[in-house]
């Protein structure tokens, strides 16, 4: 279930990222209200190669149960994307890891 008012609260280890108001407005406008907090979804994500030069951001991750997208510029997450909405040049990179069985 999601946690309410994940924007604006601090990391609880180095490793997880900071999630924005915008991140967490876009989390909540994309996935189901029984989804997990964009956070755990963080962990739960799979690293994926290639769209931070075409998104302008550090990591993109994948999120296979909600079929998102989430991107991280230094500490924070600052969008999701759903699939649908994913641009042809980072949809190429995308596609391949959605196509696979969900990993989690």
């Amino acid at each position: 279930m999601k946690q309410a008012g994940s924007a604006g609260v601090f990391p609880v280890s180095a490793d997880e990222p900071f999630v924005s108001d915008h991140a967490a407005t876009r989390w909540d406008q994309r996935t189901a209200p029984d989804s997990v907090a964009p956070e755990i979804a963080w962990e739960q994500a799979q690293h994926v190669s290639g769209p931070e030069v075409a998104t302008g951001t550090d990591e993109c991750r994948v999120h296979h149960p909600t079929r998102t997208v989430l991107l991280r510029t230094s500490g924070s997450i600052v969008t999701v994307l759903s699939e649908r909405e994913l641009q042809e040049d980072v949809q190429r990179y995308v596609d391949p890891v959605l196509q696979e069985v969900d990993p989690v």
